[in-house]
């Protein structure tokens, strides 16, 4: 009896088990297809040279975007047309570009070299080198002393990337948290915690009602400016993300390729 009855048990919770292991995998498959992919809002519009992008910005109707020690300048019509420019800025050979910077209301760039922006050099939307007022650098290199320096800071870490117009920055901490900061009241607002800390963030863009972050490894992150509510769109597999620019009502996301999409798409 002892034995029929143990039989009974053991085949009774392998039975359970099994069950419990179908349910598992199919909510688990379930979970990964209804995650959102940005490159599904998205349309590819430029393969350059297989490289990941390391800068990307727009100014006029151009993009500007780097491959490391290689700079493109892009049209904006309905071809791709990229023309290095690698030739016109002032660099090393094993220099590499890691920020453009865009002073849009006098049509001047700053490259960066290295991720020494103390040093951006500025030059023309044709990307010929200028001499120009340092007010453009100063402000934005402000930014960054001003908000590290509150004493409400959530991180002792320094901020990775910032982005910001007059009303609000949105900002990544180097391993740590992305944050709305409010100029006005001088707050931090938490918005999204990455899924680790290796994935921080690496690009930021603002439009009138969303920011958007670029991280390592969690993919595109939209917030609503109002109300602090996040987004994920995920990375598609392979192909990750690594810079971003807006352009009007246009989002322009980075791998090793440009994809184009519209801004409304991930509000």
């Amino acid at each position: 009896m002892d034995y029929q009855h143990a039989k009974f048990r053991n085949s009774f919770q392998g039975m359970v088990l099994f069950f419990l292991v179908v349910f598992c995998f199919s909510g688990w498959s379930k979970s990964v297809s209804s995650e959102k992919v940005w490159v599904s809002h998205a349309v590819r519009v430029c393969s350059l040279n297989g490289k990941q992008v390391t800068a990307l910005a727009s100014g006029g109707k151009k993009v500007f975007l780097a491959t490391g020690n290689t700079v493109f300048m892009v049209t904006l019509d309905s071809t791709c047309v990229a023309t290095d420019m690698s030739a016109k800025v002032k660099k090393a050979v094993d220099d590499e570009v890691t920020d453009i910077l865009v002073d849009d209301a006098h049509q001047e760039l700053w490259i960066v070299l290295n991720g020494n922006t103390h040093a951006a050099l500025c030059y023309s939307y044709n990307l010929d080198q200028k001499t120009c007022a340092s007010a453009f650098l100063d402000h934005y290199l402000d930014m960054y002393t001003q908000i590290e320096g509150n004493p409400s800071s959530p991180s002792e870490s320094s901020i990775a990337v910032l982005a910001y117009d007059n009303r609000q920055a949105i900002l990544g901490y180097f391993k740590g948290d992305i944050y709305l900061y409010s100029f006005a009241e001088a707050t931090f607002k938490h918005v999204y915690k990455p899924t680790s800390i290796y994935n921080w963030a690496m690009a930021a863009a603002m439009t009138k009602a969303t920011a958007f972050v670029v991280t390592r490894g969690d993919g595109l992150i939209a917030v609503d400016r109002q109300t602090g509510v996040a987004k994920r769109f995920h990375d598609l597999k392979g192909s990750p993300l690594s810079a971003i620019a807006a352009h009007q009502q246009d989002l322009y996301l980075a791998t090793t390729e440009i994809y184009r999409a519209k801004i409304a798409d991930f509000e």
